[in-house]
């Protein structure tokens, strides 16, 4: 079986492209905020979870995931969204009042990498995510949930 990475790197090129389109952001910027949020979503899940949501990702953005990854740490839980929020700014570093401004400006940004996610994971995968993180960031994935029974 030969092994195609053109497509490995088009699936990911789409999510990123997907991101930085639907925020109206540059391209490397909606590639940071990807991999600062999902780094940050990692932080919360079981390892479990975290090896079900890998399976289902784009090869490309597999390797943004588990980029730095250490999956012996434990999983810190936020009390807050503000405590997610600044977790999602440390794992941006420099760039992080660049790409994310303040809380509100951060919340509409996670909701638009979230709903990208969705439409790359299954619907049992989102259960299962919501089941294992924080309840302040259950109570944001619904609400993304709810935004795209909307949509629709």
């Amino acid at each position: 079986m030969a092994l195609n990475f053109e497509s490995y790197i088009s699936k990911g090129n789409e999510m990123v492209n997907r991101i930085a389109t639907e925020l109206e952001v540059p391209r490397d910027q909606g590639a940071r905020i990807l991999r600062s949020t999902l780094k940050a979503l990692r932080n919360q899940l079981t390892l479990e979870e975290n090896f079900d949501l890998l399976a289902q990702l784009p090869m490309m953005i597999k390797a943004v995931y588990v980029d730095g990854w250490n999956p012996t740490k434990n999983n810190w839980k936020p009390h807050s969204l503000a405590d997610f929020f600044a977790n999602i700014r440390t794992n941006d570093g420099d760039s992080s009042g660049y790409d994310f401004g303040n809380d509100a400006q951060t919340f509409s940004i996670v909701k638009t990498v979230f709903k990208v996610l969705n439409e790359y994971i299954s619907g049992g995968e989102w259960d299962d995510i919501k089941s294992v993180v924080s309840k302040p960031l259950k109570n944001l994935l619904e609400q993304v949930e709810q935004e795209l029974v909307y949509e629709t």
